[in-house]
């Protein structure tokens, strides 16, 4: 055998033999689902919740300042000045009805009393104390109270951890005020009469109270 023919008969065998792909055992890659793609763009996002503004307690000093309650004076002290003086200028006369406290009612921690007031031509039916403002008018036998009452009332409530009072105040009166309603409080004759001739003058409410 020649040279060649033994280079023949060594190369007719391959040296590396690469094994046939089994089809039992290869698959294409393409048959695997691909993995999920986290894409937040392409989801939808839902309502977005706002959050809640901040309420106070009802029947604190805060919640109440903002449901009717308008009035502000710097202590019970102050009221009482404040409706003495409005007794005054309308000549009109209120009487305290009832007070109630706060531990009675469902909201315990957030007042301590409430005072409601009437005007005295309403009657004193139902009234638990009755409070005189103006001690020099004298209780009178003729103060006449409507068929109807009246609608003028005043409501204040104290508060825990303040002095401040605040109120409501219905102003408007079942009945003519001022001159014409003098007989019907419990000022002095010679008083009334001052005041009438006053008004009679022209002499301003301002002035005649000052006085």
């Amino acid at each position: 055998m020649t040279s060649i023919e033994s280079l023949n008969s060594a190369t007719s065998t391959p040296i590396f033999a690469i094994p046939a792909p089994n089809s039992a055992s290869f698959s294409h890659p393409a048959l695997y689902p691909s993995p999920p793609i986290n894409d937040a763009s392409s989801t939808v996002p839902g309502p977005s919740k706002k959050p809640k503004p901040h309420q106070e307690p009802r029947g604190s000093f805060g919640y109440d300042s903002e449901h009717g309650y308008s009035l502000q004076w710097d202590s019970e002290g102050h009221f009482l000045s404040w409706l003495q003086k409005e007794q005054s200028r309308l000549c009109v006369e209120y009487t305290r009805r009832d007070i109630v406290l706060g531990s009675a009612s469902n909201s315990a921690s957030n007042w301590l009393t409430r005072h409601r007031y009437t005007c005295a031509r309403a009657g004193r039916q139902g009234g638990q104390s009755y409070v005189k403002l103006n001690p020099e008018w004298k209780e009178k036998a003729n103060k006449k109270p409507l068929a109807g009452g009246c609608s003028s009332s005043i409501v204040i409530k104290t508060y825990p951890g303040t002095n401040a009072v605040l109120g409501k105040y219905q102003a408007e009166h079942s009945h003519p005020v001022e001159a014409a309603n003098i007989r019907y409080t419990g000022i002095s004759k010679a008083t009334r009469e001052d005041i009438r001739e006053k008004v009679e003058l022209g002499i301003g409410r301002k002035q005649i109270v000052s006085k």
